[in-house]
This record gives structure tokens, sequence and C-alpha cells, in this order.
């Protein structure tokens, strides 16, 4: 991806969700300022009995994704070990169009995947995504007051939605729903998501009763635990100003045109995030 002059922001977002409930994710970052890339690389990990732990990566130079996606694997070699992040896929690209946020992309780059996480303390193996955002203004620039995203990897089947609100009243919502061998085309999306993650969400013929399980941060989206270092923090505030998010692990159980058949459960991995004023 050719930069572009100026301020860019740059995202790469791949989880693994293990059977045992651990979910980790792997984020590549790049902020450009006039003519340099500041890159920045992390894993979190979420362990089953609620800690967090962060593993701080060397940061690729400049935003470099596409060689990594077509061999199916991110790879590091920190002093502590090497990490590997490798996928096989299942559902492909997905980007859909019509988003209000000038200065914003959001593109799915495998919807579904069989990824493994190897760290030097273990592995973890589990149903996957990856997602990649651009941004050419700050998010105070682009006016985001709110952000609601998810994804569900049921039995054969996917469900992905987002929903994004403006401080001027615009709103987005679309989704995903998708087996394999169907083609991956934007639905309507309705999301009814209470305060502690409970409630439904409806993409396409398919309806998802979400209860969650536990919660995996609330709060600062950019505190120390998550972004140990004062220089990296304090430049992530100041582009994007106050930012809290609710990121939840749940269980969701499908109805497809109103029928619950018998392979139709799975976890749920989704967020909220607001913005600014909005706290």
């Amino acid at each position: 991806m050719a930069p572009t002059q100026g301020y860019s922001f740059q995202k790469l977002y791949a989880d693994v969700v293990a059977d045992d409930g651990t979910v980790a994710v792997l984020y590549l970052t790049w902020a450009r300022f006039w003519r340099g890339w500041y890159g920045r690389a992390s894993v979190e990990r979420y362990h089953p009995d609620g800690r967090l732990e962060q593993i701080t990566l060397a940061g690729p130079a400049k935003p470099a994704i596409e060689d990594s996606l077509a061999i199916g694997a991110f790879h590091f070699d920190p002093p502590a070990g090497a990490v590997t992040l490798a996928f096989e896929t299942e559902l492909g690209e997905w980007q859909p169009g019509g988003c209000p946020a000038r200065g914003l992309d959001w593109a799915v780059k495998r919807a579904r995947t069989r990824a493994t996480l190897r760290l030097p303390d273990g592995v973890h193996s589990g149903d996957g995504y990856i997602d990649f955002v651009t941004m050419t203004e700050t998010t105070k620039g682009m006016k985001l007051k709110t952000l609601q995203w998810g994804r569900a990897h049921l039995p054969g089947r996917t469900v992905i939605f987002e929903e994004l609100t403006l401080t001027n009243g615009d709103l987005w919502r679309v989704g995903l729903d998708a087996a394999p061998d169907e083609p991956l085309v934007a639905m309507p999306a309705t999301i009814e998501l209470d305060a502690a993650g409970r409630g439904s969400v409806r993409v396409g013929s398919t309806t998802l009763a979400v209860t969650p399980v536990r919660a995996l941060h609330e709060g600062d989206a950019l505190d120390r635990r998550r972004i140990p270092g004062l220089l990296d923090r304090t430049v992530a505030r100041i582009l994007s100003g106050p930012v809290s998010q609710s990121r939840r692990l749940g269980r969701a159980l499908a109805k497809r045109d109103g029928e619950v058949s018998a392979r139709s459960e799975g976890f749920i991995l989704y967020e909220r995030v607001t913005f600014g004023e909005s706290r």
C-alpha cells in the first residue's frame, strides 16, 4: 500500500480464540508523520483465568502485510523466543462499502481462519480472523463517537458485524453471514446488546443470542497494561484522545430463519468503543 503524504495510521488485527477460551490478538500498527513511519507490534493474550499478558515485538519499519497474508504466517524473533501466528484461510477477503467517516477504510482480510499462535511458552490453536484499518485522519478529525464490532465463528458458519456512529448523527451498520461455499456480501445488521454485553445480533437471516462469558478489557483502551511504553502511550493519546473499550468473549447461539440447528453455537468475540466526550 503506497503511503500518503502527511498523517496516516494503519493497523492489522489478527486474533485466535482457542477451545479452552484463551484469546490472543496480534497487533501491527504504523503511524506516518510527514515522511517517516513509526511502527509497533504486540500480542495480547487473555488467559481463561482473567489474566492479560502483553508481549512486545519489534515493529516492522513500514506497512507490509501482503507477503505474510499470502504465505499464511506472521513471524517474529524477539529475544525471549520466536513468535509465529500461522493460519489457513477458510473465508477470504471482504470489504463492505459505505462507511460515512471521512478518511477511514476497514477491510476484512480473512473473515475466518484456522489459526495457531506459537509462543515461547505455549501454543494456542482455534478459529481466527484478520482485518486491516487505514486512517488518513485522526479519530478526532473523523468525529467518531461509538463503534461496535464482533465476530462469531459457529460450526460451518461465520457472522461479522460492525456499527459506527459519528458525532453528527451518521450511523453505519453492516454485517456478513456466510458459510465457506457462499459469496461474501454485505448485509443489514441489527445490534441489540446491553451494557453487560447480553442481547442479540441479527445479520441477514441469522440471529445470534449473545451471552457474555467474561470481560477481556474494560476501561481505557490506551492504558499502561496494553501500551507499557510512555512514548507509545503518549503518541496514541495525542492522536486519538480519550478512548474507552469494553471487549468481551461470549457464546453465541444462532437461529437461521427462526430455526435452531444442532450445530449452531460457538464463541463470539465482540467489543464496544467510545471516543472522546462520548465516554
